[in-house]
């Protein structure tokens, strides 16, 4: 009896886990649509956002290609999504893997996306 409830409680917070690190991206990822979208007329007409590039205009984006980082955000969180329900409940590593990198990916593209706003604002 006792075996059954922890295995229900652990069930339990391994759903909230799943639901928290999967919706948390989601939501992160709306607000910086809305911040984007709401900063236009602040920011210049084009922002430092391909930093890979050389330096100069190659670096530079429009306010329309900053939707790119958001967007990226969705698509990495709904392909690691669906791949951790595709696995085996046996292998919850991977599956947590998937989902806290997708957070982890979240974090450091919202921080690029910040710094580069607050340069501007």
């Amino acid at each position: 009896m006792v075996a059954l409830r922890n295995e229900l409680i652990e069930n339990k917070l391994t759903k909230r886990f799943y639901l928290w690190t999967s919706i948390t991206p989601l939501i992160i990822s709306l607000i910086l649509i809305l911040i984007i979208f709401f900063l236009f007329r602040y920011l210049p007409s084009r922002l430092p956002l391909f930093y890979s590039f050389p330096w100069g205009e190659s670096q530079l984006a429009s306010h329309y290609q900053f939707y790119i980082v958001p967007v990226s955000i969705l698509v990495i969180t709904f392909i690691n999504s669906v791949i951790s329900a595709q696995l085996h409940s046996s292998q919850l590593f991977f599956k947590k893997g998937l989902l806290l990198s997708s957070l982890v990916i979240t974090t450091i593209l919202t921080i690029t996306i910040i710094k580069i706003v607050f340069v501007f604002v």
